[in-house]
């Protein structure tokens, strides 16, 4: 529930905290799903079981089968479809807090390349199912063109929402890397040998500022260990 993603939030400072994305995350795989059956020409029946672990302690279980068939007499031609779709989001608090900034980082990279993934099979999906009703049923070929295009849109607006989030991270991270020795990391128990330390405030904004210590702490544990 919305309630619970809020309330893990404090504890788990990473965008996997936000609603929004979870539903973006799950609406991404139902529509690579769906892309599946997007036309047919017989029957066609398929299931898939998931589990996925997202970004910070965001864990998704995933299951779908759906069945496609057309049915064809001397007046119709009907295009039926039958599907099933069961999808739960568990937040762990521990794993939240246990996991890195740079763990973070990786595991989006590979929903990134999951999401991309899913917008080639789509396009390669789309190539065949034209091109056989381009030869079989050309009067279906510019409907099934613009359902085509419907999914890849959505497929296209959470990748490069997922992307968006990606990269605001990844640019903190870059930003305390490049300028670690000349930061003011008195807080962190860290004296500066650099003339006129940059205060943290200064250079990140309040969103940022949350990550960027995170990281610090992070990085300097890492170290000393």
């Amino acid at each position: 529930s919305k309630n619970t993603i809020d309330e893990v939030k404090d504890f788990s400072g990473t965008f996997a905290g936000d609603y929004s994305l979870i539903i973006k995350r799950v609406k991404a795989l139902i529509t690579g799903v769906l892309s599946q059956f997007a036309t047919a020409s017989n029957a066609t029946r398929k299931a898939e079981l998931r589990d996925l672990p997202l970004s910070g302690g965001l864990h998704l279980f995933f299951g779908a089968s759906g069945q496609v068939f057309t049915k064809q007499t001397f007046f119709t031609n009907q295009f039926i479809g039958s599907f099933q779709i069961v999808f739960e989001a568990y937040m762990s608090v521990e794993e939240a807090r246990a996991i890195g900034i740079q763990q973070i980082l990786v595991t989006t990279q590979l929903e990134l390349e999951m999401l991309n993934k899913q917008i080639l099979e789509v396009r390669e999906a789309q190539a065949k199912s034209l091109s056989e009703i381009l030869k079989d049923n050309p009067n279906d070929y510019l409907s099934t063109k613009a359902t085509y295009q419907l999914i890849l849109d959505s497929l296209k607006v959470d990748r490069d929402k997922l992307l968006e989030e990606y990269d605001k991270y990844n640019e903190v991270v870059k930003t305390v890397d490049h300028l670690i020795l000349k930061l003011d990391l008195s807080e962190f128990n860290i004296k500066s040998n650099y003339k006129n330390p940059l205060e943290l405030k200064h250079i990140f904004n309040e969103w940022e500022l949350g990550i960027a210590k995170r990281y610090i702490q992070e990085k300097m544990s890492s170290e000393n260990h």
